[in-house]
């Protein structure tokens, strides 16, 4: 199944996330799995029911960090050049890491479960019922309209099948 027949999947039905190369023998082999993890499967549906995993970022736009090198016409210019980017870079991960945690306690309020980014990053995947999408896309144009004087955009993907969400899958 790829990835476009996934996201049209999610969107109208739940999806149990399994192990990527889960293979099993036959059919009897997979009625055995799903006897033994039933327990498991069923609290799995219940968390999952009527929601949609989509993931929401915070991303320095593409102007914010520009530094045009090619310009340099020295080396001690493109060495200057280089040197601000560089500045630049920096001052944009931490506007990132400064406005994060804004958007971070507005969206996490409207979602029903989620879950950091484990490296670190200003991302984050949120189980949405399916009837507040509308109030999260409305939270996520509000604070891009906050953060763009900073030079940063918040942006919202999905719906995607519930992976973050999946716990341990055998």
């Amino acid at each position: 199944v790829n990835k476009e027949r996934l996201v049209q999947l999610a969107a109208k039905t739940v999806l149990v996330p399994v192990r990527l190369g889960s293979l099993y023998s036959g059919v009897d082999a997979v009625r055995a799995h799903l006897t033994t993890q039933q327990s498991r499967y069923t609290n799995l549906l219940a968390h999952l029911n009527n929601a949609i995993e989509v993931s929401v970022e915070l991303k320095a736009t593409e102007t914010s960090v520009k530094v045009e090198m090619s310009e340099a016409t020295s080396g001690r210019a493109w060495l200057a050049a280089r040197g601000a980017k560089r500045n630049a870079v920096r001052d944009m991960a931490a506007a990132r890491l400064a406005n994060w945690s804004t958007v971070e306690g507005v969206v996490a309020n409207l979602a029903r479960d989620h879950k950091a980014d484990p490296k670190g990053r200003t991302q984050m995947a949120l189980l949405m019922n399916r009837d507040q999408i509308a109030d999260l896309e409305h939270s996520v144009s509000g604070l891009s309209k906050q953060v763009a004087e900073n030079g940063l955009a918040v942006t919202l993907t999905g719906p995607w099948p519930a992976y973050s969400f999946g716990g341990e899958t055998t």
